[in-house]
């Protein structure tokens, strides 16, 4: 046992007899419970404060530590180094620039300042037409920056706040004349606000009310899309843990969309709503009794689309934006009913010394009521003739998976690492009938899932890929990757959304979509602060190339590039 572990026991055994003992002779009477409580309340005080001040000094012990010997501390397990990281992360995470104790006895108990700011230097060639005979060439910087503040109240009850606002540099400049954008009021909008009532009615439950996050697994089908301008849900939310199982319950009812008002002005609350619904179990109880495995997670969930109109929650703009480049989606159904149900697991076949292996994987299937509006143009928004028009009563059925293997060798030098994926997701072998096999990506993170292009989600594809990263020392990851995308049904043409504009112009029968090639650079500043240079380029494949030629006369389709220098700092 290290040094300040040792000091971190002996604060605490301390501070529990000096503030238990002498309340003992009092706890007859109620002024004498009330009394414990309060010195169990500041006992509580001190003890995270000492924390603190530990967690702290034994950060710049590692910190002298890397100085010294030029890498993390090879003394310690590689389980336990990573169980150190992970929980050092999360530290951070937690503690905000401003961290406040509120008075003794009074009614807000701890205020937090938190918040970050991300800079993005990116340029982009041939994004969205993947054309050569067009000169659509863009730079610019994106920018994201966030502040919140964190109340914790007496009685087991928080509150947050966020604020965002998302914008690229120069977005509201005049030309050739100063920034006004300071004379705009909604540049600045709500990104989380909830209240917490942790210990709900004395149980073990916490009932979150508010606007929040919520990010499960890998991202799979539920993220927080924060490479770009974040995602957050209108939400009512339960947290529950069997501690005795080890076993995690989270369920929720989020309101995506509520069209308040038609254009005529008449009330229209109870018409036009898309709520999401969620129940996710995590057993961690599991590797007790498996030990390969980590935790074993099931999950359903439900979307019910009550619209009457083209779906505007999926159907983004086509021209190109620094926020979602060429991210476009065209299928819309009326009261559409989709369920999902999945399951993922994840954990370590060996952990030593020596070498690292680990997976990951997950498998979902979709069912429900398609709805009857059919399929739109995604440039034009028209509805394409034919294209489930009218019709009524179609089935839902698409399925999707993904799987990971990461090995790294801990004994060589630089620690080298390779980490194999694949995704599937399964497409419409007939966009034009009521039926819908499409796989539906939900609210996934798609940064990073299947290259750094960020070009494709989990839709009517086969992707597979193949990354290798080695570590000169422990703040710096050097890395590139390969990937290889085909289509899983090749008259899909609403799927994958980016290129959807440029399907069914040809009876193609390829399914060669893509393969991109990637190189990455991730440095850790400072304790606060990464770095991420990155390219990525894509080479269009036939099925692609053959629609552009129908289109345009012209084959020559030409590849994406993407360059970025990405700049996080949180605090």
């Amino acid at each position: 046992m290290r040094k300040f572990e040792k000091i971190a026991l002996v604060a605490c055994v301390i501070a529990v007899t000096i503030s238990f003992f002498p309340a003992l002779p009092a706890l007859a009477s109620d002024e004498g419970v009330e009394q414990l409580r309060r010195e169990f309340e500041e006992w509580k005080r001190v003890t995270e404060k000492k924390i603190g001040e530990l967690s702290e000094e034994n950060r710049q012990l590692r910190l002298r530590m890397e100085q010294v010997t030029g890498d993390s501390g090879d003394d310690l397990s590689p389980a336990l180094a990573e169980k150190l990281e992970r929980w050092f992360e999360g530290q951070r995470a937690k503690t905000g620039l401003l961290e406040v104790a509120g008075e003794e006895g009074g009614f807000v108990r701890k205020v937090r300042l938190f918040g970050g700011i991300r800079e993005r230097i990116e340029f982009v060639d041939d994004y969205t037409d993947y054309n050569s005979t067009n000169d659509d060439k863009a730079g610019f910087v994106d920018s994201r920056i966030r502040l919140g503040v964190a109340l914790e109240f007496q009685d087991w009850v928080d509150a947050l706040i966020e604020f965002q606002n998302n914008s690229y540099f120069g977005d509201t400049s005049s030309e050739f004349g100063p920034n006004t954008r300071n004379d705009i009021e909604d540049d600045i909008e709500v990104y989380q606000a909830y209240i917490a009532f942790r210990k709900f009615f004395g149980t073990e439950a916490e009932v979150r009310i508010g606007r929040q996050e919520i990010v499960k697994g890998t991202q799979f089908l539920i993220g927080n899309e924060d490479f770009y301008s974040g995602l957050s849900f209108d939400a009512v939310r339960v947290m529950y843990e069997i501690t005795s199982l080890k076993l995690e319950i989270d369920a929720w009812w989020a309101r995506l969309s509520d069209n308040f008002a038609d254009a005529a002005g008449n009330n229209r609350f109870d018409d036009d709503k898309r709520d999401f619904f969620g129940l996710y179990l995590t057993w961690k109880g599991i590797h007790d009794k498996i030990k390969l495995i980590d935790a074993l997670e099931v999950y359903l969930l439900f979307v019910r689309d009550q619209t009457e109109n083209l779906n505007d929650a999926s159907t983004l703009a086509t021209t190109l934006s620094p926020d979602s480049l060429g991210r476009l989606y065209v299928n819309d159904f009326v009261n559409e009913d989709r369920w999902t149900f999945g399951v993922r697991t994840h954990g370590r076949i060996f952990d030593d010394v020596k070498k690292l292996l680990k997976y990951n994987f997950e498998f979902a299937f979709q069912f429900g009521d398609a709805g009857s509006a059919g399929a739109f143009n995604a440039v034009s928004g028209a509805q394409i003739p034919g294209a489930g028009s009218g019709m009524s009563g179609g089935e839902i059925k698409a399925f999707g998976m993904e799987a990971n293997l990461r090995y790294q060798c801990r004994a060589w030098r630089f620690k080298p690492a390779i980490e194999l994926s694949y995704t599937y997701a399964s497409g419409d072998h007939n966009p034009y009938d009521e039926d819908q096999g499409t796989f539906n990506p939900l609210f996934q993170n798609g940064h990073r899932r299947m290259g750094l292009a960020d070009l494709f989600q989990s839709e009517n594809i086969h992707a597979l890929g193949l990354t290798a990263m080695f570590y000169p020392f422990s703040k710096l990851e050097i890395g590139g990757g390969l990937y290889f995308f085909h289509l899983d049904r090749t008259g899909d043409f609403a799927a994958p959304a980016a290129v959807a504009p440029l399907m069914g112009k040809t009876s193609h029968v390829s399914d060669d979509l893509a393969w991109e090639f990637d190189l990455f650079i991730n440095y850790r500043y400072s304790e606060r602060i990464t770095l991420q240079i990155a390219y990525a380029r894509v080479m269009m494949g036939d099925a692609v190339h053959d629609n552009i030629e129908s289109m345009t006369g012209n084959g020559s389709n030409d590849s994406v590039n993407r360059v970025y220098l990405n700049i996080v700092f949180k605090f």
